[in-house]
């Protein structure tokens, strides 16, 4: 189970366009990685801003890995489009 909420918008509209993006990350990552796994799942709870990832051990520490390069590179991001003092 991995928080994700620093990778999604919080509400509105863009709530939804995140969400749906940072699925489609994971998916393409997960399938150009392990080539037709039939054991990797993720699920998302929305409200409580998780991703719940099932698979073997190498694919879960796959997905971890790849969440938090997501994380990294929004922390980058946000510290570079903030104003400056």
């Amino acid at each position: 189970v991995l928080y994700v909420g620093a990778l999604v918008k919080h509400s509105g509209p863009e709530r939804d366009a995140s969400w749906d993006s940072l699925r489609r990350t994971i998916a393409r990552t997960i399938e150009g990685t392990f080539l037709d796994s039939q054991t990797c799942k993720v699920q998302h709870h929305i409200e409580a801003e998780l991703l719940i990832v099932s698979g073997t051990d190498e694919e879960v520490k796959f997905v971890k890995e790849v969440i938090e390069a997501l994380k990294e590179k929004a922390a980058r991001e946000q510290q570079s489009s903030a104003p400056k003092p």
